[in-house]
């Protein structure tokens, strides 16, 4: 699959992103996937809709659908800690036809598995903590 890659921290921990980084291009390359582009935000909140980085993945993502298969992040909280925002934009996504993947050790392959790992994690998030 050719795939653009998110990585997101809420704190400025110096190598935190960059381990993100480096366990997605890993991954990647263990299973047979090239990392088109890469976008990040750092010391930013999952819950906030205005992440410079996530703003231009979206929109790169839509405008360049035809040549990209899907996102990876590490896990669904880099994505978004906003569940009704995260749904709205996979469900856009999805209609261009870009998948979004996670590659934490906890990731699932099958799209209805992924549904409801990513609404779970997005609930209890929600109610547990706001970064």
């Amino acid at each position: 699959m050719k795939l653009i890659s998110y990585s997101r921290t809420c704190v400025n921990i110096e190598n935190l992103i960059d381990q993100q980084v480096n366990y997605i291009s890993s991954w990647a390359q263990e299973n047979g996937h090239s990392i088109e582009k890469e976008f990040k935000d750092e010391g930013m909140s999952g819950f906030s809709t205005k992440r410079m980085g996530f703003e231009s993945l979206i929109n790169y993502a839509l405008k360049y659908s035809s040549q990209v298969d899907g996102i990876v992040v590490y896990n669904m909280s880099r994505f978004s800690r906003n569940q009704e925002q995260s749904n709205r934009i996979i469900a856009k996504l999805h209609s261009v036809g870009i998948e979004l993947v996670s590659c934490s050790p906890l990731g699932c392959t099958e799209e209805k598995e992924r549904s409801l790992i990513r609404n779970v994690y997005g609930l209890s998030h929600k109610s547990l903590n706001r970064e």
